[in-house]
């Protein structure tokens, strides 16, 4: 383009199911925390509050008793949870893959130094500014983004050729914290 410079990088590719699959895999592991914090507490204050209320275990008399006791029988309701929903959000995610149209998984790629575009086929369009990512992680499948609001936004490396994917990888460095 002028002054030497290189003109915008673009690139576009089908995402797959593996390519899905993968991106949840970035994000599970969060989830299951939230879920296995979210779903800890209750159950334990369950436990806690019944051993208390019926007179076996009072936590105000005892209260190491009282936590053994729910911790005791809540493990097995709890390792359900933590094995049971990854699993279940693997198996929602790739049914919601199943019914998504074709045009909305054929994904177009403009990136300059200003940021990225993503836009599908179907007309769906996602700017994202370079000043709004936290992070770039470099992985083999993606470039993957941590916005500062807390998203992540992927880029499949199968949408460029080898020499606009090191460009790209260059400008995430330059713009962004990298990992």
């Amino acid at each position: 383009m002028n002054n030497g410079e290189p003109g915008p990088i673009h690139g576009s590719t089908t995402l797959t199911q593996t390519d899905n699959l993968n991106m949840l895999r970035h994000t599970i592991v969060r989830h299951s925390a939230i879920f296995a914090v979210c779903m800890s507490l209750p159950v334990l204050g369950i436990g806690l509050y019944y051993y208390s209320v019926s007179g076996i275990a009072p936590i105000s008399e005892f209260p190491l008793e009282a936590i053994r006791l729910s911790v005791q029988n809540a493990w097995k309701p709890l390792l359900v949870g933590l094995i049971g929903y990854p699993v279940l959000l693997t198996v929602c995610c790739t049914v919601k893959w199943a019914f998504l149209p074709k045009a909305n998984k054929a994904i177009a790629y403009a990136i300059d130094e200003n940021g990225m575009t993503a836009s599908d086929a179907a007309g769906a369009m996602l700017y994202i500014p370079w000043s709004m990512v936290k992070r770039a992680t470099r992985t083999r499948a993606h470039l993957v983004m941590r916005l500062k609001s807390g998203g992540l936004r992927f880029a499949s490396w199968k949408a460029f050729n080898s020499e606009d994917a090191e460009r790209l990888w260059q400008l995430a460095r330059a713009k962004t914290l990298i990992r």
